[in-house]
């Protein structure tokens, strides 16, 4: 079947050179797309000589339950997403049992959840009682990472990034598949 694809717009987002020649290899790999197959599960896109431009390999979905993750960014409760202080460390562990471990900065902490479909719901975490009085803000940023876990209601995996959401839609966090 015939194909035709464009690069639509990019950033101008500058990296070392190697980077950017694997990028616009790519985007004159899509473009220069004619037609496409399928070779078994893989989606393959030819060139008009009918070569092989690109193959595309199906992911597998990854299933929350036995996942350990890292966390990347995590709502701060006042209207924002921000990133994890550096120099700490916020992890979440999905057991198979419906518990939640993990680190929260400072503390480790534990709580418990249930997933229905895309639907998650996380109860109130307890943590240790440690004290870090640095790097600065680490405090705060625990506080306010364990309040959003519990305002979770929904979540979607892709690749190893998975986001998730409150019942509103705002999102709660984004956490990035410790393999």
């Amino acid at each position: 079947p015939k194909i035709t694809l464009g690069t639509g717009p990019t950033t101008l987002l500058a990296f070392p050179e190697p980077v950017m020649e694997q990028e616009m290899a790519y985007l004159h790999a899509i473009g220069s797309a004619a037609s496409y197959n399928l070779d078994g599960e893989n989606l393959v896109l030819l060139d008009e000589k009918g070569e092989a431009a690109l193959v595309f390999e199906p992911q597998e979905e990854v299933e929350l339950e036995g996942t350990k993750w890292e966390v990347i960014s995590y709502n701060n409760g006042r209207g924002g997403v921000v990133s994890v202080i550096i120099g700490t460390e916020l992890t979440a562990e999905f057991g198979g049992d419906g518990t939640l471990n993990g680190a929260a900065g400072c503390n480790n902490y534990t709580a418990s959840y249930e997933v229905n479909g895309e639907n998650i719901n996380i109860g109130p975490a307890g943590a240790t009682r440690k004290f870090c009085p640095e790097p600065e803000g680490v405090m705060e940023q625990e506080a306010a990472y364990l309040a959003a876990l519990e305002t979770a209601d929904r979540f979607e995996i892709e690749n190893d990034r998975m986001d998730m959401y409150t019942e509103e839609g705002s999102r709660v966090g984004t956490l990035k598949l410790i393999p």
